[in-house]
């Protein structure tokens, strides 16, 4: 499930997969009337018109706080999707401002087999990595910026 806001940028992002419940918590810096838009996708590709969903929406006036210990500004998760991945498969990364990022891949003997140097942008980056020339077998995404290395597993299934 995503978030955007009226310009269309991505606010937030929800990646729970499966059939659980998906939930984003968005408060804006200022407290203002404005236009929002969400878009829900099924996991792995999975689209029902006989299924129906259902959207629950909340909004107040002040900010939702769970708990009264500070807030902390966590980095969403690092999901990969679909897995196991056939053809590609699809990450988003969140950043602050722009960042010089990039994305290796290597196999199960450490051996880099593929490289992308990209510019993010403000929020939400979707990462799509081709794995048509991948044999079957486990895999890393390595996602380096200049302030961290974020590391995942996956798996390419043929």
């Amino acid at each position: 499930m995503y978030l955007y806001a009226a310009n269309t940028s991505v606010l937030k992002v929800s990646q729970a997969g499966g059939l659980g419940n998906e939930e984003i918590v968005y408060n804006p810096a200022q407290n203002v009337d404005a236009t929002y838009y969400v878009r829900v996708r099924g996991y792995n590709g999975a689209y029902s018109d006989i299924n129906c969903y259902t959207l629950h929406v909340e909004t107040s006036a002040s900010l939702l706080r769970e708990s009264a210990e500070p807030m902390t500004d966590s980095k969403p998760e690092f999901v990969l999707f679909p897995m196991p991945a056939v053809d590609y498969f699809t990450t988003n990364v969140f950043y602050e401002g722009v960042k010089d990022l990039v994305c290796n891949v290597y196999n199960a003997m450490g051996q880099k087999l593929y490289s992308k140097k990209m510019l993010t942008q403000d929020g939400a980056n979707e990462i799509r990595i081709e794995t048509q020339s991948m044999n079957s077998g486990m895999y890393l995404l390595e996602v380096i910026d200049s302030e961290e290395r974020r590391v995942q597993k996956f798996t390419v299934e043929k």
